[in-house]
């Protein structure tokens, strides 16, 4: 195998791929990277046995070949080099030789047939622009719980049913929901997306400008995501979502919604913070026409009053300061906060979003 590529080109696609590179392989093949050079086109790819990636680039390619190469040393190596352009020649016993001016390096590389072949699934048609799919995930990922003995409660789910967008994130403490008649008529699909793949997924959509298009496809207990010179695919989580419509209050006469100003409760909340201890609660107490945000541990006390709060009902709210705050980061503008009592689940609501949260007790 010899091509030539511009190193900037190498590097931005080995930060790609190594989105997934096993950290600490079971096996050697894990931790590298598969290079494939055919036809004036470099493909690499990367799989850790639940999440692989394929990715191609122009180069010049004199002699078609693949090889595998260390994943974490490729990509110190082309960390170190200085702009232009990379010649890279594999011989017959995979001795993987970089070069560019006066500088070269050999580094021993693997046959190609030992790396697995990363899973494939028929692609479908449903598309959305990458911006729109980024704020679809990035809205509900954040509720997805850390807890690897709860696998379902650790992705999101994700379905299209009758042209019905629906994305679910909870960690059983919270819920953030998006839920969307779609524009356009898009192929059903349902699956649970594990937090993994949730990160790699939005790190490959923010990484795209504009009105780029990214394909999305769930079958086979897969999920695929095309997007620009990219292929991703992940397991789906194995299991049953839990019924989230349960915690979700229904609104009746007992309910009051009121419209929120988010940046200054966002600083308010931040500033509460400061004086809380690890498990302490930040107060909303509504009343007046005024929202005031109370926090006190110790001898600490804060208190804030944000002005021009119109509700009739008087009420105080006991949150979890970080809960809020990641709803709050997270939401859409102009949201409106709807709740019933001090008890009862409270609800942000922001056009096809919503966060569902439960008071602390006081």
């Amino acid at each position: 195998m010899k091509f030539s590529i511009d190193v900037e080109i190498l590097q931005k696609a080995v930060a790609t791929a190594m989105l997934c590179v096993d950290g600490s392989p079971s096996i050697p093949c894990l931790g590298c990277l598969l290079l494939k050079a055919e036809s004036d086109i470099l493909t690499i790819e990367s799989f850790n046995l639940n999440m692989g990636l394929s990715l191609k680039v122009e180069a010049e390619v004199e002699e078609d070949g693949a090889v595998l190469i260390s994943a974490k040393l490729f990509s110190h190596i082309l960390g170190k080099l200085p702009e232009g352009d990379l010649n890279l020649f594999v011989d017959a016993n995979y001795m993987v030789r970089m070069s560019m001016d006066d500088i070269s390096f050999e580094v021993l590389g693997m046959s190609d047939l030992e790396f697995p072949k990363i899973p494939k699934v028929e692609v479908s048609g449903n598309e959305f622009t990458a911006d729109e799919l980024h704020s679809y995930l990035s809205r509900v990922s954040f509720c997805t719980s850390k807890d690897e003995s709860r696998p379902v409660l650790g992705g999101v789910l994700f379905q299209n049913i009758e042209n019905k967008l629906l994305a679910v994130g909870t960690d059983g403490r919270r819920l953030a929901k998006i839920e969307k008649t779609l524009d356009e008529p898009r192929d059903d699909f349902q699956g649970i997306i594990p937090n993994a793949a949730f990160s790699v997924m939005l790190k490959l959509l923010k990484s795209c400008e504009g009105e780029l298009f990214a394909g999305i496809t769930l079958a086979d207990h897969y999920i695929q995501l095309n997007v620009a010179n990219v292929t991703f695919i992940s397991k789906q989580v194995e299991g049953v979502f839990p019924n989230f419509n349960s915690v979700i209050p229904a609104e009746s006469d007992k309910t009051t919604t009121i419209p929120l100003p988010c940046q200054s409760l966002v600083n308010a909340v931040r500033r509460a913070s400061t004086v809380l201890t690890k498990d302490g609660s930040v107060k909303l107490m509504i009343e007046d026409d005024c929202l005031s945000v109370i926090s006190s541990s110790n001898a600490n006390l804060f208190s804030e009053k944000l002005r021009g709060v119109e509700c009739e009902k008087a009420v105080k709210l006991s949150l979890n300061p970080q809960f809020l705050l990641d709803g709050l980061l997270h939401c859409p503008p102009d949201y409106t906060l709807t709740f019933i009592d001090e008890f009862s689940p409270i609800v942000f609501k922001a056009g096809y979003w919503m966060y569902v949260i439960m008071p602390m007790r006081s």
